[in-house]
């Protein structure tokens, strides 16, 4: 099988193609794709895919500034802090009233 077919297969069918399935057991299912650009495209295509999600994205810079948070300084947790602030209104008006002015 040429490049083009094995990257046309894998757009149409996509990786689950009995093509590319080298073995399969009841737990886990080996995939060659035959090229290393194939099996590039389609890692990087599952990157793009997961990157595209905004809930994925929240929770992985979550969890980068929580490890950050922990290892290299507690000033990362401010983050935090403040996105807790920004998800109650209660929260949010004490906030209000400790930082405006009264005059």
């Amino acid at each position: 099988m040429s490049i083009e077919e094995a990257r046309l297969l894998l757009a149409i069918e996509g990786p689950h193609s009995p093509v590319f399935t080298k073995s399969s057991t009841k737990d886990m299912i080996v995939y060659d794709f035959g090229y290393r650009a194939v099996k590039f495209e389609y890692y990087w295509i599952s990157v793009a895919f997961m990157v595209s999600d905004g809930q994925f994205l929240f929770n992985f810079i979550y969890f980068v500034l929580s490890m950050q948070g922990l290892i290299q300084s507690p000033v990362f947790y401010s983050i935090h802090l403040l996105d807790t602030i920004n998800r109650f209104p209660e929260l949010q008006a004490i906030t209000r009233s400790v930082t405006e002015n009264l005059d």
